[in-house]
């Protein structure tokens, strides 16, 4: 039932009379909203009318009479309707916001996640930086309003203890993308110790005599550090042809092909005091070169296939949230670079693939 106060100015030989009565009628409102969302979260609908149905009347009761005033309530129902419109509008910019409801999932997401592996020796995390956030407009079907929605994020794993969490960002106005994205990247860090790379050399050349010509160099002992220069360091206790300790060092690279963490650019010095044997230093190179440096390999192979394994298994109904879930496929694993920590070789993997966020239900 919608009322209306009407005033009324009367004027009869020269007295001016003014009266207030009030107007009631019954009437249905076809309101249609659209609704948008603004960059700030912000929900705001325009509000149009689309027809409208007496379902009483109009009339006005004045003095004990009762008075019909449809053909002047429709002459007057387009402006208030239109004020209506405006009502819900100004209320719905006024009050709804969706930020409330999506900052706890945001701050959620960067809290370090422990993942399920039970095939792997040590706890996995999985730590994520988001940068920013895609959404899409709203659209209505039915009694249904869908949006999509995506953030772009920087994936890191650790193995081991818990990482330290990162201050959490506070959640960012959102972008529209031009194309939906289910693109992805995931870095994961795959490591050789210095001490299983050494086990692994001297299985490989401890004992064993390699020849060049007339050159002959027995190792009788091997041992894998880092420098602080980026190379790798090998020191060989050797004998034969020459008889001290040779120092080589190499910069690490991975070998796409075989799969294996190999040297590069090999240099070598040699610690001996005989300066006869400092002079046959060239006499050397040979050898390393052409006998030693093939087998100065170490496999990741499987490493590799067990990390896209495990890729495969933090995008298969991962609850990255109460009821938001992450699902996706790993179409390629790559590496991206080797370093040298302080106790062993880094080998930074870069996994690819796509994926998407559902609610579960």
């Amino acid at each position: 039932m919608v009322s209306m106060r009407l005033s009324f100015n009367i004027s009869v030989l020269g007295f001016n009379h003014t009266e207030h009565q009030t107007a009631e009628a019954g009437i249905a409102i076809d309101l249609r909203s659209r609704i948008s969302l603004r960059n700030n979260w912000r929900l705001v609908t325009a509000t149009t009318v689309h027809g409208h149905t007496w379902t009483s009347d109009p009339v006005i009761k004045a003095r004990g009479l009762t008075i019909p005033i449809k053909p002047a309530a429709e002459l007057l129902a387009p402006k208030l309707l239109a004020a209506i419109g405006e009502a819900v509008d100004k209320s719905m910019a006024d009050g709804m916001s969706i930020r409330q409801f999506l900052t706890p999932i945001w701050e959620g997401l960067q809290t370090p996640h422990k993942l399920s592996a039970a095939d792997m020796p040590e706890p996995v995390w999985l730590r994520l930086d988001p940068s920013a956030i895609y959404m899409t407009q709203p659209v209505g079907r039915g009694r249904t309003v869908t949006a999509s929605l995506g953030i772009r994020a920087a994936a890191e794993t650790f193995f081991g203890e818990q990482p330290e969490p990162r201050t959490p960002k506070p959640l960012p106005d959102f972008l529209t993308p031009e194309e939906p994205d289910s693109a992805f990247a995931i870095n994961l860090y795959s490591e050789i110790s210095y001490e299983n790379a050494t086990a692994i050399c001297r299985e490989a050349f401890v004992g064993r005599t390699f020849r060049s010509g007339l050159q002959r160099v027995t190792v009788h002992d091997i041992e894998v550090t880092g420098a602080a220069d980026g190379l790798a360091r090998i020191r060989m206790v050797v004998s034969g042809s020459l008889k001290g300790t040779v120092t080589v060092t190499g910069r690490p690279v991975f070998n796409e092909s075989r799969q294996t963490l190999s040297l590069a650019d090999f240099d070598f010095d040699v610690e001996t005091d005989s300066r006869f044997q400092k002079s046959r230093n060239w006499l050397l190179r040979g050898v390393i070169a052409s006998k030693m440096k093939p087998h100065m390999r170490f496999p990741l192979k499987d490493t590799l296939d067990d990390y896209k394994i495990l890729a495969q298994n933090m995008l298969t109904d991962y609850e990255l949230y109460r009821g938001i879930v992450l699902n996706g496929r790993i179409d390629s694993l790559a590496v991206r670079g080797v370093e040298l920590g302080a106790n062993e070789f880094r080998v930074a993997v870069v996994a690819t693939g796509a994926a998407s966020v559902t609610q579960r239900r």
